[in-house]
């Protein structure tokens, strides 16, 4: 006979279970109150909640500060989309610009107006020098880690041409880097409704209990579980079994990439950059070590690179009344320190005094557009392959992007790179080119094997570069904003000696299509998980709905047209196409690899929009090359018959890809980036 089980009535345990919950409740509510009073007493102010509204979606910056919105703290937005006073884009003669960047801490918030400190920063630097016409401008987002710091300065701060960038990040990205080991893998793709938390979710950001336990929990590595879900709610982190970019081998942290991106445009450019390592109130070892470690990447990278760098963080008092309700945001007293010594530093290094740009600063791009338009009529590309999304994932930065794994249709294979064919080696022994661009250099509706890089790749070895490797990051639909971002968070970390930017239509057609806006996020919307690929979702007519459409093909209506943004503009770094191709010749050459630029073309019964796209984008080709400087190739003349092309005229097909190869890799095997490989 077995042994008699004793068992517990039903009631008790369900009484037990309802005394350990109101128990770990009181406990954490207990712990909620010692904290603010230990905060109230140390002179902390405790924000009132408030319903965040001042937030939109974007394309490639994931969120943005909406124009013209306010916080019921006072925190109001620009019509431009930043903090502060509402300023021209183009800077007026004299004047001496300076851009800070940052996240919340930039931002202010919390503060009033007047006590952010970069309203601070001017009133100091105008009193100290007055000789200078100095303007301050905030692009701190709430958030913001270096990563969307460094995009937001390729997309909207060159813009405003500014001559000195200050660089304040830090606890963002601390934890960034505790959540994930890659920017594609830690943000996901906005939607319009998370632009305003629920009750829930604001109630846990000002929790002072969940901000201790979760600053408690980044002590061990990886990700932690509140952590993560905390971060979740700021739009931050998606699913964690995604694929991700990640460098082949070795590589360096997204915060430093993104130091060495901002660094290459500032020197290309002749802009200043100042780093500032964060400041912060030491709230456990733990933290205080993390944070140190964080700033010791900065201090190391100013150093290695000799950037000029004001270390305020090691002078700045660490007092209650210098910092707010959490140890990084600053106080009405803490901005107005950190201003003051921000402007004698300034001052000191003599920063006020534009440096020589290494390359011409300005020019020339025409007014107007001289070819004749005979076509109007909206197109998309579709195919049964996009259509179905098989092969295709939204990814924050990039919007979408090819999903790594199997051949989909005429789609693929993808590498974990997320380029299309075999992965690169991970020890590089033979030059190395990297391909960005949109349909036609990935090879849609051609196989992987018929496609422009494989075809060049081929050619390169029999003309003697031995095992040269031919990198396919294109992708259809994609523009020159989308390669910025391929290129930063997954091209680059393969190293390679060349970079061919093939761009055409995606870009080109966009620029003659009314509502074109200087951002380049005309033709896109911020993609939702699991939404279907946008292009079979085509609107009737081109300018109804553009947000809906991936890439309008033929959208020219009229000839003799000014660009539609201003009649005025003569500055590529206001016009999206210019602007996106001479900072990515600029990045490019800050790693020390080479960038090509191509010459397209099309078929003889391709519509004239297409003919004049194809003009548009080898005119701005051509004046990029010449400033930049970089080579550019003439593989336009390789065939314009029509049965080298598919539907449209556009499209090459693989007897197109094979001569087009052909003339590339007749001029690259002569270039010296290339020569060590024979």
């Amino acid at each position: 006979m077995g042994t008699p089980t004793h068992r517990v009535p039903t009631h008790r345990v369900s009484a037990r279970l309802r005394a350990l919950a109101l128990g770990c409740a009181l406990a954490v509510l207990l712990a909620e109150g010692l904290l603010r009073a230990i905060a109230w007493r140390a002179g902390a102010e405790l924000g009132a909640l408030e319903k965040p509204s001042i937030y939109r979606p974007h394309p490639y910056l994931v969120w943005e500060l909406a124009p013209n919105t306010q916080k019921g703290t006072g925190e109001r937005v620009s019509r431009m989309g930043l903090r502060g006073l509402d300023r021209p884009i183009a800077k007026p003669a004299g004047v001496f610009r300076i851009a800070c960047l940052g996240g919340s801490t930039t931002f202010g918030t919390s503060l009033g107006e007047e006590e952010t400190y970069p309203v601070q920063l001017e009133d100091w630097l105008r009193a100290m020098r007055p000789d200078k016409n100095v303007e301050v401008l905030n692009f701190g987002v709430p958030g913001y880690t270096g990563t969307e710091t460094f995009f937001q300065l390729l997309l909207k701060v060159l813009d405003h041409e500014p001559d000195l960038l200050v660089v304040y990040h830090g606890a963002n990205d601390l934890t960034a880097e505790h959540l994930a080991s890659s920017p594609l893998e830690l943000r996901r793709v906005w939607t319009e409704e998370e632009c305003e938390w629920s009750t829930p979710q604001r109630l846990l950001r000002k929790s002072f209990f969940v901000e201790v336990l979760q600053d408690s929990l980044l002590v061990p590595p990886g990700r932690s579980a509140l952590s993560y879900w905390t971060q979740r709610n700021r739009g931050l982190s998606g699913p964690a079994s995604r694929p991700v970019s990640r460098p082949v081998s070795g590589g360096s942290s997204p915060w430093e990439r993104a130091l060495t991106g901002v660094h290459s445009i500032a020197t290309y450019r002749g802009i200043a950059l100042l780093l500032v390592p964060h400041t912060y109130r030491p709230l456990s070892q733990a933290w205080q070590e993390k944070m140190e470690a964080m700033n010791d990447r900065t201090r190391r990278f100013a150093q290695a690179h000799q950037v000029p760098m004001v270390d305020i963080s090691r002078s700045f008092p660490s007092a209650g009344s210098f910092f707010g309700d959490d140890p990084v945001h600053h106080t009405s007293e803490g901005a107005a320190r950190f201003a003051e010594l921000l402007a004698k530093a300034c001052v000191e290094k003599k920063l006020l005094e534009r440096p020589a740009p290494a390359e011409p600063a300005r020019f020339r791009v025409p007014d107007r557009v001289n070819d004749p338009i005979v076509d109007a009529a909206p197109e998309c590309v579709e195919t049964e392959a996009l259509r179905s999304g098989a092969a295709v994932e939204p990814l924050p930065f990039l919007l979408y992007g090819p999903r790594s794994g199997p051949a989909a249709g005429t789609l693929g294979p993808h590498n974990s790179l997320g380029g299309r064919g075999p992965l690169p080696a991970a020890e590089k022994a033979a030059p190395r080119i990297v391909v960005l661009g949109g349909s036609s250099a990935y090879g849609l509706l051609c196989t992987e094997p018929e496609s422009f890089p494989r075809r060049l790749e081929a050619e390169l070895r029999s003309r003697g570069i031995a095992g040269a490797e031919v990198v396919n990051f294109a992708f259809p639909g994609y523009t020159t904003a989308e390669s910025l971002a391929a290129w930063h968070l997954r091209a680059e970390s393969v190293r390679p000696d060349m970079v061919i930017l093939a761009h055409d239509l995606e870009d080109s057609l966009p620029i003659l299509t009314p509502g074109f806006r200087t951002d380049g996020s005309h033709a896109r919307k911020p993609f939702e998980i699991g939404e279907q690929f946008p292009w079979d979702r085509v609107p009737p007519r081109v300018g109804r709905d553009p947000s809906r459409c991936g890439v309008p093909l033929r959208a020219v209506r009229s000839a003799q047209r000014p660009l539609p943004d201003e009649p005025t503009i003569t500055e590529p770094s206001r016009l999206a196409l210019g602007r996106n191709l001479r900072t990515l010749c600029d990045l490019i050459r800050g790693t020390g690899a080479v960038p090509v630029l191509l010459h397209t073309g099309a078929g003889q019964g391709a519509s004239a929009g297409v003919h004049l796209a194809v003009a548009r984008w080898n005119e701005t080709a051509a004046l990029v090359a010449a400033i930049s400087p970089a080579p550019l190739l003439n593989t336009g003349r390789a065939t314009t018959r029509d049965l080298d092309f598919h539907s449209g005229g556009w499209l090459p097909r693989a007897a197109a890809h094979a001569a087009r190869a052909a003339l590339a890799a007749e001029e690259l095997a002569r270039h010296p980036a290339l020569s060590r490989g024979r």
